[in-house]
């Protein structure tokens, strides 16, 4: 029952959205604000009823409005494809335009179909370049969405099976899973720091073994699909493999492929996702190797000792002292983690919110913020109802 669960989620986690849980409104309007460091501020935004600088921020490319541009994009794809291909330069049918479609943007390109007249061949330049180009961002967020969805799945499934075997011992066993419990805890400090050595010793290919073993789920289904379209057309197991892992990694050779009129309906589907995992699983494996390097050599420049000249870079407003916020964005900038543009517009944010030039922001800062929104609408008011009276006196014949 687990794995055709498992599998029903993973299927339709692409039409699903994931919506983050919110905590209870009353308690977000009885907790301060700033009470915590940890505290959600998406509970806080139905008690306040507006949307602030502490509600969650998406960036454009996990908003909806991405999606929503990524989906118009293949459908007016798919159409430019079918009405060309089948009505204008070729002669092909509907099914084998939207294959050919597929198999061009995702960068397949088997080579068991391609256009033969000129003008089709013109076209072609310029469809190709744009799929690739413009639907490859679609690939991109298919292939993140599913991943993730899927290694959340897998997280639920093995936290409920942890939760359900901590509650079977514990029924019977519960003072002895106490008493083991409280004698491991003297020993987490003395571990946590081989864990670390452990961890930081941890090569490479270990890395990439582990994230294969993670996505062996998602990976095992779009080869289960593969087979089930290699069985359709009379493939050997080896065949539809072979076919599941070269169609998957883009390598296309095109020496196994579809033939009959439903795999190719059936691979409209199968293309666009399997390219979609396997490049966001390849690409993760290929960033793990960036991705170690970088906090190597972050680890190497945090160990240095603090110079006399540190501190006069660091020391902005030459006071003679380094605060935290200057030590903060220092280290921020050059560690590279964020541009020394940003920082700059940050601070020009700050500030315009920071009405009083009191350098913080506080209550008093929204009250003149409201007070000159209220005198600027006040104004237009009133040179408003001055026009209107000044329209109706030129009406009654005051006006020379």
């Amino acid at each position: 029952m687990y794995i055709l669960q498992f599998v029903w989620n993973v299927v339709t986690m692409p039409f699903r959205r994931c919506v983050p849980k919110c905590e209870d409104a009353a308690a977000g309007e009885r907790a301060p604000l700033l009470q915590s460091r940890s505290i959600s501020y998406v509970g806080v935004v139905p008690a306040m009823g507006r949307r602030g600088l502490t509600t969650d921020f998406t960036d454009f490319t996990h908003s909806e409005q991405m999606v929503a541009l990524c989906v118009a994009n293949l459908i007016l794809y798919l159409i430019a494809g079918v009405v060309s291909f089948s009505f204008i330069f070729e002669d092909w049918s509907v099914v084998d335009s939207l294959y050919y479609s597929c198999v061009t943007f995702t960068t397949v390109g088997y080579g068991d179909l391609f256009p033969t007249t000129d003008g089709g061949r013109i076209f072609n330049i310029f469809f190709a370049l744009y799929g690739i180009v413009i639907l490859g961002l679609f690939i991109g967020l298919l292939g993140e969405s599913v991943v993730e969805r899927c290694n959340q799945v897998q997280s639920n499934f093995e936290a409920k099976a942890r939760k359900q075997t901590i509650k079977m011992f514990g029924v019977s066993r519960s003072g002895e899973l106490k008493s083991i419990q409280e004698g491991d805890e003297d020993e987490e400090d003395d571990d946590e720091d081989d864990r670390d050595l452990d961890r930081e010793e941890e090569s490479v290919l270990q890395f990439v073994w582990n994230t294969v073993v993670l996505e062996l789920p998602i990976v095992m289904i779009i080869l289960l699909l593969a087979v089930g379209i290699g069985s359709h057309e009379g493939w050997s197991i080896v065949d539809a493999l072979y076919y599941g892992v070269i169609t998957s990694s883009t390598v296309g050779y095109g020496d196994i492929v579809p033939d009959t009129q439903a795999m190719r309906i059936a691979c409209i589907f199968f293309i666009p996702v399997s390219v979609a995992v396997f490049c966001e699983i390849l690409g993760r494996i290929a960033g793990s190797y960036l991705e170690r390097r970088t906090i190597r050599k972050e680890k190497e420049f945090l160990g240095k000792q603090l110079t006399r000249m540190d501190l006069e870079l660091m020391d902005t407003d030459q006071n003679g002292s380094v605060e935290y916020a200057e030590f903060l964005t220092f280290m921020l900038v050059a560690m590279q983690k964020v541009d020394p543009e940003d920082i700059d517009e940050l601070k020009d944010i700050f500030q315009k919110l920071d009405k009083d030039k009191s350098g913080s922001l506080d209550k008093n800062d929204l009250m003149l913020r409201k007070q000159k929104s209220s005198r600027r609408l006040f104004a237009g008011g009133s040179a408003a109802s001055f026009r209107k009276q000044l329209s109706s006196s030129s009406g009654g014949g005051f006006l020379v």
